[in-house]
C-alpha cells in the first residue's frame, strides 16, 4: 500500500509542469520594450506552451517612466517564432510603433492580434479594438494601407484594403471568391467598394 502511494507521489512530482519566466527585448528610437512571458515545460523539454504576461514600456528619454500593459493569458505553442507573437510596428502611420500582441491562431496560421497604439497627446500606449477581428492583417507602410486576407473553410477566400480616416478604419475594396462544392458549379468573385 505504501508503495503504491509513493508512486502516486512521485508521478504528480513529475508531471507536475515547470514555468521558467524570460523575456524578449525590442527597440526603437522612442522607446525600449520588454515582453515578459513564461515558458511552461510539459514532462519533457521538448514540449512546450508560451504565456506573455505584459509588455513594459521604457521611454529611452526618461529610463524613469515605465508603462506596464497587462496581456490576458493566451497558451502560444513554443515552436511559434516570437516575431509573430509580439509585433512591434507602426500600425496607424503616424511616425510612433504600436504594439499588438497574437491571440489566436488557426490550424491553418491564419492570425488575429490585440493592439495598443501610442497616442502622442498622453504619451501612453492605448488598447485599441478597431483592429482586432481583422484577420492576418498585413500594414503597408509605403501606402499607408492596411491588408487582411482568409479563407473559411474549403471554398470562401477574400482580400479587404482598408485605410485610416483619422481615427477610424474606413473599408476600401473587398473582394470574397466562393466555390461551388460540386465540380458543375465554377466559383463565383463578389466584389464589394470595388
Amino acid at each position: 500500500m505504501k508503495l503504491r502511494w509513493s508512486i502516486k507521489i512521485m508521478l504528480f512530482i513529475f508531471a507536475v509542469p515547470s514555468a521558467l519566466a524570460q523575456q524578449w527585448h525590442w527597440n526603437d528610437q522612442h522607446f525600449q520594450y520588454v515582453v515578459d512571458f513564461d515558458t511552461v515545460n510539459y514532462l519533457d523539454a521538448s514540449c512546450c506552451a508560451l504565456w506573455v504576461n505584459q509588455v513594459n514600456i521604457i521611454a529611452h528619454n526618461n529610463p524613469s517612466k515605465v508603462q506596464v500593459i497587462p496581456i490576458e493569458g493566451f497558451r502560444i505553442e513554443s515552436f511559434i517564432d516570437s516575431n509573430m507573437v509580439v509585433i512591434i510596428e507602426d500600425v496607424n502611420f503616424d511616425g510612433y510603433n504600436d504594439i499588438r500582441v497574437l491571440n489566436w491562431l488557426s490550424v491553418s496560421w491564419y492570425t488575429e492580434y490585440n493592439y495598443w497604439l501610442y497616442h502622442k497627446g498622453t504619451k501612453q500606449f492605448v488598447q485599441d479594438t478597431l483592429l482586432n477581428r481583422m484577420m492576418n492583417p498585413y500594414f503597408d507602410q509605403q501606402y499607408k494601407t492596411i491588408h487582411t486576407y482568409w479563407r473559411y473553410g474549403l471554398n470562401e477566400f477574400g482580400h479587404a484594403l482598408y485605410q485610416w480616416n483619422g481615427d477610424t478604419i474606413v473599408l476600401m475594396r473587398e473582394a470574397a471568391e466562393h466555390w461551388g462544392i460540386e465540380p458543375d458549379h465554377p466559383g463565383t468573385l463578389v466584389q464589394v467598394n470595388a
